[in-house]
């Protein structure tokens, strides 16, 4: 195993969760292969693919000992990088999604900014996409507006803190972070397979760290646009949105006590929007499952302390019209 000991050229960890995506896997591991910084390991962790990911990775092992392989049962996406986590050796952790990619410089770059800033808990970089096929042709959004949306920051996080509470702010491979870090805010929410990272950064970002921005193009993550990208499932996204918000609120309790001067306007924020998640979640259900509607468009009339809502529910049993939101 690499030796972490060596300040000037710590180990990193690079963290790669993967299921059935053995047909992207191998450009992935190449980019870590590729890196001009050699002080690392690569972990990879099967959460329990059934295509051709174990051969693809033990080819890797045979020619560089560095590549690690974990086998799990399939599982979220939190746990297989917390079993990464667990496993990893590295002062430093990178994520990586295993159909990216990230800049061969990467690495070397960040941690270069990390001795110039040696109280920074995350260096962080962009992030370009490419449809699957075409490496060549980058651009800065997963649609084509091609309009920067990461802010270049550097600085403590709770200035980033409001902004990243309203949208996530990284791709996950985007930061390079201290393992300490890690250790200190706790590791993914394993429940999560969406909005896992969101609520993964908003813990780090709530630290107050020094996070620093590397606006090198060498540094980029790189992602790829594809028809197998995780699925958009409205309905499972409504449902992990609900309980990384429920979730958010212990964390912004905290903030306030430490006097984070937004405290208060996040936690009415939060509050506010898990009921319109509610409301998001009685839409899609009603048609499906009226006994998980009720539920959600109780939840909702409970916040908003609306009960002539609920009343109108009951009465669509009979007459079979239900209460519709307007689209707003």
């Amino acid at each position: 195993m690499i030796s972490s000991s060596d300040e000037k050229s710590p180990l990193v960890s690079v963290v790669i969760p993967t299921y059935n995506y053995g047909h992207f896997l191998s450009e992935t591991l190449h980019s870590v292969l590729s890196q001009t910084y050699t002080i690392w390991e690569c972990l990879v962790i099967d959460n329990g693919s059934t295509d051709n990911t174990e051969t693809i990775v033990e080819n890797f092992i045979k020619s560089d000992k560095r590549f690690r392989y974990f086998k799990i049962e399939h599982s979220t996406t939190s746990k297989s990088r917390n079993v990464g986590i667990k496993n990893a050796s590295g002062t430093f952790i990178q994520f990586l999604d295993s159909d990216d990619q990230i800049e061969k410089e990467k690495l070397a770059n960040q941690i270069e900014l990390f001795h110039q800033h040696p109280s920074a808990g995350i260096v962080y970089s962009h992030a370009m996409y490419y449809d699957d096929g075409n490496p060549s042709s980058l651009r800065l959004t997963h649609d084509n507006s091609n309009e920067a949306w990461m802010p270049a920051f550097t600085g403590n996080s709770w200035e980033m803190l409001p902004i990243l509470y309203k949208r996530n702010i990284f791709v996950v491979s985007s930061p390079l972070i201290r393992k300490s870090l890690v250790e200190e805010v706790g590791r993914f929410y394993a429940p999560l397979n969406w909005v896992e990272d969101w609520e993964f950064w908003l813990r780090v970002l709530a630290e107050n760290t020094l996070m620093v921005f590397d606006d090198s193009p060498d540094s980029a993550s790189l992602i790829r646009v594809h028809s197998k990208s995780l699925s958009r499932n409205r309905l499972k996204m409504y449902q992990q949105s609900l309980i990384a918000r429920k979730k958010l609120v212990n964390l912004l309790i905290s903030l306030k006590v430490k006097g984070f001067e937004n405290a208060q306007a996040l936690i009415d924020d939060n509050s506010a929007y898990e009921a319109y998640l509610y409301r998001l979640l009685y839409q899609e259900s009603i048609s499906s499952n009226k006994l998980n509607a009720f539920k959600y468009l109780y939840s909702y009339a409970k916040r908003k302390k609306d009960w002539k809502i609920m009343a109108k529910f009951i009465s669509g049993l009979f007459n079979r019209k239900f209460p519709v939101f307007s689209t707003q």
